[in-house]
């Protein structure tokens, strides 16, 4: 009776029960891919939403930028025109200083 139960413990499987074992180890492999895939699909789509309102606040900050340099270039075409157009040299300093002051404003220059 001993050796047959050493003989049933280590008996081969039979064909059946390695199709079973192959086909719920596959199962289970399929079902992590899919919950893996999912989950970095969320991450992805997480990492992509992030990034597209970044540029699209950086967008709206150069837009805001862009206004501000075409205002201060209208100005300044105002104080050269007024300047240029001013015939004492008091008047003329003060457009100067009025633009050094648009500038300064603005830091586009570094000389205050």
């Amino acid at each position: 009776a001993p050796a047959s139960l050493v003989d049933a413990f280590f008996r081969r499987r039979s064909e059946t029960q390695y199709t079973m074992s192959f086909r719920g180890s596959f199962t289970s492999f399929l079902a992590g891919l899919a919950v893996a895939g999912a989950a970095g699909y969320y991450a992805l789509h997480q990492d992509v939403t992030r990034a597209s309102q970044i540029l699209g606040e950086g967008i709206q900050g150069v837009r805001a930028k862009v206004a501000r340099v075409e205002d201060l270039e209208r100005r300044v075409a105002a104080l050269e025109a007024r300047a240029a157009s001013s015939e004492q040299p008091v008047r003329r300093a003060a457009a100067v200083a009025d633009l050094r002051a648009a500038l300064c404003e603005f830091a586009v220059i570094t000389v205050c």
